[in-house]
Protein backbone atom coordinates (compact mmCIF):
# COMPACT_ATOMS: atom_id res chain seq x y z
CA UNK A 1 0.00 0.00 0.00
CA UNK A 2 1.43 3.37 -1.05
CA UNK A 3 4.31 1.85 -3.09
CA UNK A 4 4.26 1.69 -6.89
CA UNK A 5 6.86 -1.10 -7.11
CA UNK A 6 5.77 -4.73 -7.57
CA UNK A 7 5.41 -6.46 -4.21
CA UNK A 8 7.59 -9.54 -3.59
CA UNK A 9 5.23 -11.08 -1.02
CA UNK A 10 3.39 -14.15 -2.34
CA UNK A 11 -0.07 -13.37 -3.73
CA UNK A 12 -2.86 -14.33 -1.38
CA UNK A 13 -0.66 -14.10 1.73
CA UNK A 14 -1.89 -11.28 3.97
CA UNK A 15 0.82 -8.78 4.88
CA UNK A 16 0.76 -5.28 6.36
CA UNK A 17 3.62 -3.82 4.37
CA UNK A 18 4.82 -4.19 0.81
CA UNK A 19 8.04 -6.16 0.41
CA UNK A 20 9.40 -4.69 -2.82
CA UNK A 21 13.01 -4.45 -3.98
CA UNK A 22 13.39 -0.88 -2.64
CA UNK A 23 15.09 -0.51 0.74
CA UNK A 24 15.11 3.29 1.02
CA UNK A 25 12.75 6.15 0.24
CA UNK A 26 12.35 6.84 -3.49
CA UNK A 27 10.83 10.32 -3.08
CA UNK A 28 12.55 13.69 -3.57
CA UNK A 29 13.52 16.09 -0.78
CA UNK A 30 10.52 18.07 0.57
CA UNK A 31 12.22 21.48 0.24
CA UNK A 32 10.79 23.50 -2.67
CA UNK A 33 14.07 24.31 -4.43
CA UNK A 34 15.73 20.92 -3.88
CA UNK A 35 15.55 17.96 -6.24
CA UNK A 36 17.91 15.60 -4.39
CA UNK A 37 16.62 12.18 -3.33
CA UNK A 38 15.39 11.58 0.22
CA UNK A 39 18.13 10.23 2.51
CA UNK A 40 15.77 8.19 4.72
CA UNK A 41 16.57 4.47 4.57
CA UNK A 42 12.97 3.56 5.48
CA UNK A 43 11.10 3.06 2.20
CA UNK A 44 7.77 3.66 3.99
CA UNK A 45 8.59 6.58 6.32
CA UNK A 46 6.21 8.88 4.40
CA UNK A 47 3.26 6.65 5.36
CA UNK A 48 3.86 7.25 9.08
CA UNK A 49 1.36 9.89 10.38
CA UNK A 50 4.16 11.51 12.44
CA UNK A 51 6.53 11.77 9.46
CA UNK A 52 7.85 15.29 8.84
CA UNK A 53 8.69 14.88 5.16
CA UNK A 54 11.66 13.84 3.07
CA UNK A 55 15.11 15.31 3.72
CA UNK A 56 18.14 14.82 1.51
CA UNK A 57 21.80 14.56 2.58
CA UNK A 58 22.23 18.37 2.45
CA UNK A 59 21.37 20.95 5.13
CA UNK A 60 18.73 23.55 4.18
CA UNK A 61 17.68 26.98 5.40
CA UNK A 62 14.21 27.05 6.90
CA UNK A 63 11.71 28.37 4.32
CA UNK A 64 9.35 30.05 6.81
CA UNK A 65 9.22 33.68 7.94
CA UNK A 66 10.99 34.35 11.25
CA UNK A 67 8.78 33.61 14.28
CA UNK A 68 10.99 35.23 16.93
CA UNK A 69 9.30 38.09 18.82
CA UNK A 70 10.05 41.61 17.63
CA UNK A 71 11.23 42.89 14.27
CA UNK A 72 14.13 41.40 12.32
CA UNK A 73 14.87 44.65 10.52
CA UNK A 74 14.02 48.18 11.53
CA UNK A 75 14.14 50.92 8.90
CA UNK A 76 13.89 54.62 9.68
CA UNK A 77 12.44 56.98 7.12
CA UNK A 78 13.26 60.68 7.26
CA UNK A 79 9.98 62.61 7.38
CA UNK A 80 9.88 66.31 8.19
CA UNK A 81 6.79 67.63 9.88
CA UNK A 82 5.30 69.03 13.06
CA UNK A 83 2.95 67.76 15.73
CA UNK A 84 1.16 69.59 18.47
CA UNK A 85 1.49 68.62 22.14
CA UNK A 86 -1.58 69.55 24.16
CA UNK A 87 -1.05 69.56 27.91
CA UNK A 88 -3.33 70.50 30.77
CA UNK A 89 -2.21 74.16 30.79
CA UNK A 90 -0.44 74.73 27.50
CA UNK A 91 0.25 73.43 24.03
CA UNK A 92 3.22 73.68 21.68
CA UNK A 93 4.41 72.43 18.31
CA UNK A 94 7.44 70.21 17.89
CA UNK A 95 9.33 68.71 14.93
CA UNK A 96 8.92 65.12 13.81
CA UNK A 97 11.95 63.78 11.97
CA UNK A 98 11.74 60.00 11.58
CA UNK A 99 9.21 57.23 11.15
CA UNK A 100 10.29 53.64 11.83
CA UNK A 101 9.08 50.58 9.90
CA UNK A 102 9.73 47.07 11.14
CA UNK A 103 9.63 43.88 9.10
CA UNK A 104 10.15 40.17 9.47
CA UNK A 105 12.84 38.39 7.44
CA UNK A 106 13.10 34.76 6.34
CA UNK A 107 14.03 32.35 9.12
CA UNK A 108 17.78 31.90 9.63
CA UNK A 109 17.63 28.44 11.24
CA UNK A 110 19.53 25.76 9.33
CA UNK A 111 17.81 22.37 9.18
CA UNK A 112 20.40 19.59 9.31
CA UNK A 113 20.73 16.98 6.59
CA UNK A 114 18.26 14.08 6.71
Amino acid sequence: QGCKQPCNSPAGVEHGRCACKEDQCTLKCSFKKCSHPCANDDHFHSMDPDDRGCLCKNPHKCEAICEEPGWCQLEAEQVMGTKTFRGKYDEFEYSVNTVEHGRKLPCCVEIPAG
